[in-house]
């Protein structure tokens, strides 16, 4: 699959990951549910990128964002003030939550005005869009049905101007993310040999390594469906790069690298702590019972091989 400006994958970046180990949504979050309404035509389902903007309930540009790919609807969605992109905002009063699909080639349009600190465009041909009635910070179990169909022209952007947040992002790691193609989940295996990593993607910096479970739990990981790799820097904030390896096998080998990094522009580069999730159903969000987790035991350098995480908690 080719990279390119448009070419931005968002694996799974939720605040429920920046959140760690906390058990549902933090007090101060918005949280729910999108839906896509049966009324939307079937091939609605094979848009591949969703974006959740919050925006103030009284109307203005968005200042949190987050962005995924490949997300099965109905999705449950969790927006925290790591989210936010926008300086100097308070993640306070009523807020709406907006939510788009967007196909790849209206990605660059599509924050455009993000990146001028802008109203959200119009919304355009080959985009879905529903908006939640507003809500106080604090709300969970919020609805956003996606039933909207875009009719606005695309519009045209610079060639050389890529894809980006507003410049009045926060530093890294905050915000969200395009990313290059992610390399294929390894298939199952019956023997215990590691899974061979995939080569990175996209270039740059990448860690590679193998996941094992820790002998009390070797009995618990049969039958998960995917497992979360999340980088994050040495300081606390969101994560910097997420990786899903789905159907995994123990011990599992791992590469992240710059194809999963989670902020426009950044290099996967420097020391980040690693975490690795082994989710029972596959799908991001706060953990649930019977997930398991384990971490490296120090900041790992971008570019180290054999990094070994042990998987040794479980919720």
């Amino acid at each position: 699959m080719k990279t390119g400006k448009a070419a931005f994958f968002s694996l799974v970046l939720i605040a429920a990951l920046a959140a760690g180990c906390e058990s549902g949504p933090p007090k101060e979050s918005v949280s729910g549910t999108i839906l896509l309404s049966p009324s939307l035509p079937p091939e609605t389902r094979r848009v591949r990128h969703l974006f959740i903007y919050l925006e103030p309930g009284q109307g203005g540009p968005p200042f949190a964002i987050q962005r995924l790919v490949e997300t099965e609807l109905p999705y449950r969605f969790v927006v925290t003030p790591d989210d936010v992109f926008a300086r100097g905002q308070f993640f306070t009063g009523q807020v709406r939550v907006r939510a788009r699909l967007l196909g790849e080639k209206l990605l660059d349009p599509e924050l455009e005005p993000l990146r001028l600190g802008k109203l959200a465009g119009a919304l355009m041909t080959g985009s879905f869009e529903g908006v939640s009635a507003a809500v106080a910070v604090g709300a969970r179990d919020v609805e956003v049905v996606i039933s909207q169909a875009g009719k606005a022209e695309v519009r045209k952007v610079a060639a050389q101007k890529p894809a980006e947040l507003p410049p009045s992002h926060p530093p890294i790691p905050q915000g969200q993310a395009p990313q290059a193609p992610r390399p294929p989940a390894p298939a199952p295996q019956a023997s215990s040999a590691p899974q061979a990593p995939a080569p990175p993607a996209g270039g740059g910096g990448s860690i590679s390594g193998t996941i094992v479970l820790a002998p009390p739990l070797a009995g618990k990981a049969g039958g998960k469906r995917a497992v979360f790799l999340i980088a994050r820097g040495e300081q606390p904030g969101p994560p910097l790069a997420v990786a899903r390896i789905a159907d995994p096998t123990f011990p599992l080998a791992f590469t992240i690298s710059q194809a999963n990094v989670m902020t426009p522009g950044v290099k996967f580069e420097g020391r980040v702590r690693l975490v690795a999730r082994v989710d029972a159903d596959g799908s991001a969000g706060p953990p649930q019972k019977g997930d398991l987790e384990g971490q490296a035991p120090a900041p790992v350098a971008v570019g180290s091989t054999g990094v070994r995480i042990v998987v040794d908690k479980e919720y």
